[in-house]
């Protein structure tokens, strides 16, 4: 599965959605791969496995993505530790 180039090509971002929520997403998500840490583990392990780190701020978008719409859906404010195992969990 190796003949030809254009198998070799460098990622990209996919035009297909939104492209006004891709550009909406698009700084937000560079900053959360550094201040949040839900998102920032989801980066660091795609980037860890082999993926562009292109590829992987676009899964950082959606992972930012449905965190806004839990906060916003739930009408709660914010919780970093939400969906994270409690540390009771490793304790016991």
């Amino acid at each position: 599965h190796s003949s030809g180039t254009s198998v070799h090509k460098k990622a990209r971002m996919s035009k297909l959605g939104s492209k006004r929520l891709r550009i909406a997403l698009y700084f937000p998500a560079m900053q959360a791969t550094r201040y949040n840490a839900q998102v920032q583990a989801l980066y660091d392990r795609l980037v860890a496995k082999g993926h562009p780190k292109k590829s992987a701020l676009g899964a950082a978008m959606r992972k930012l993505a449905q965190q806004i719409y839990g906060v916003w859906s739930s009408r709660r404010p914010y919780d970093a530790t939400h969906g994270l195992p409690s540390l009771e969990s490793f304790t016991a």
